[in-house]
């Protein structure tokens, strides 16, 4: 739909996307938002606190801000659709304190610190996930079961991290797994992709 229809009071999508948070009273403050798209940026403390205006949000996109994902701070985002998040505070992505995103297609981040992701980092909490971009998050270990649950995957990006093992059974969950970029790592090993064990990968990107 052209922005020339959002928010113009009529639905032109099926779902009514186009007049969601339509209402800036509920925008949190020095953010963009429209039809369900949420855009903060550069703010040193970032708070959304309308539980109402949570409810309606479906795409979040955070960049140079201070804001640590957690079941608090993403509490009753229920209908969260995509994630994007760039250069914040956040360090918690494996912690029991990472919220529950049931509705999760597609989730980003870049330039934010995870040195270690540990078993089941995903699976528990985004298991409908279709697209996991972790490039450049200064990643240097993985846990051979970090990606377990991910059932609905097919685009892994690891690329520009700190990585220097790619064991097989990592990925053997990923049954859908289409495309895999873990170019720009510190690879010491790499075990062989074969096609009895990833039946739909078509692309991987290594150095």
């Amino acid at each position: 739909v052209s922005k020339l229809y959002l928010c113009d009071g009529l639905n032109h999508c099926p779902q009514g996307d186009d007049e969601l948070s339509c209402g800036i009273e509920h925008c949190p403050s020095g953010c963009q938002c429209f039809a369900g798209f949420v855009k903060c940026k550069n703010l040193p403390n970032l708070q959304i606190a309308s539980e109402v205006f949570k409810l309606v949000t479906k795409y979040l996109h955070i960049e140079n801000s201070l804001f640590e994902i957690s079941h608090s701070s993403l509490q009753h985002f229920s209908n969260l659709y995509q994630i994007i998040i760039i250069n914040t505070s956040s360090h918690m992505i494996c912690s029991p304190s990472f919220p529950k995103l049931p509705n999760i297609h597609s989730f980003s981040s870049t330039r934010n610190m995870y040195p270690v992701l540990y078993s089941q980092c995903f699976g528990a909490y985004m298991s409908k996930v279709v697209t996991l971009s972790l490039a450049n998050n200064y990643i240097s270990k993985l846990h051979i079961e970090t990606f377990d649950g991910l059932h609905s995957l097919q685009f892994l990006n690891l690329s520009m991290n700190l990585i220097a093992s790619f064991h097989r059974k990592l990925f053997l969950s990923l049954h859908l797994l289409i495309k895999l970029d873990i170019s720009k790592n510190n690879i010491l090993e790499l075990q062989i992709f074969t096609s009895d064990f990833f039946p739909n990968l078509m692309q991987v990107f290594s150095d």
